[in-house]
């Protein structure tokens, strides 16, 4: 009887290293997908918080979103042309 606990506890702790393993894994690959997206935009984290900045005074997701991509979008080409 003794033993059978000490088997069910032995599992209990295996399972908590995969979850634990498995949720690592996740994590590491959606920070490397969001970074990826910022290098595939071109645009650092600081641009992308001035151009959110930038479109705060716009009622309609829609509009920030373009306001976003103007606003980011003229920065791009300037920072590109020198």
């Amino acid at each position: 009887m003794h033993t059978a606990t000490n088997v069910d506890r032995n599992r209990r702790h295996a399972l908590r290293i995969v979850a634990a393993a498995l949720a690592i894994a996740i994590t590491i690959g959606m920070f490397s997908a969001v970074i990826g997206l910022f290098q595939i935009l071109g645009l650092s984290a600081g641009e992308l918080a001035a151009a959110e900045r930038a479109a705060t005074e716009r009622t309609y997701l829609s509009e920030r979103e373009a306001c976003m991509r103007q606003g980011s979008g003229a920065r791009h080409l300037r920072t590109a042309r020198r």
